[in-house]
């Protein structure tokens, strides 16, 4: 599974925009077919950032959130957030997941630097 993420990931940085779309169309039949899984929402969520396009990304980093909460995902939603100029609801994800995981360091950490 790892190298099926991996090669679609690197199909889609790498190719026409015919063949990203193919590779698109790969990883949806796989997520029809196998369900949603966090690792291919981390990478989706990832490769939009990447490109810059934040609202899909969200998109990807929330479902990634719901299907593994932890650091990783509390701070991708976040870190998408302040992009998108929603600042507010990125501070507000944050405090509440401390608020349920108070000694979380990273995600501390990571409100402390959004503030400034």
């Amino acid at each position: 599974v790892y190298l099926f993420f991996q090669f679609s990931f690197n199909s889609l940085q790498s190719t026409s925009f015919n063949k990203k779309e193919q590779a698109r169309a790969k990883i949806a039949k796989f997520s029809t077919v196998y369900g949603e899984d966090a690792d291919l929402e981390l990478v989706r969520g990832n490769y939009e950032a990447f490109h810059q396009n934040y609202e899909q990304s969200l998109s990807h980093f929330l479902r990634l959130h719901q299907l593994r909460p932890n650091s990783q995902s509390v701070i991708a939603v976040a870190e998408i957030r302040n992009k998108l100029d929603k600042k507010d609801a990125a501070l507000r994800g944050l405090e509440d997941w401390l608020i349920k995981n108070p000694s979380d360091q990273p995600v501390r950490m990571y409100l402390a630097n959004i503030r400034l």
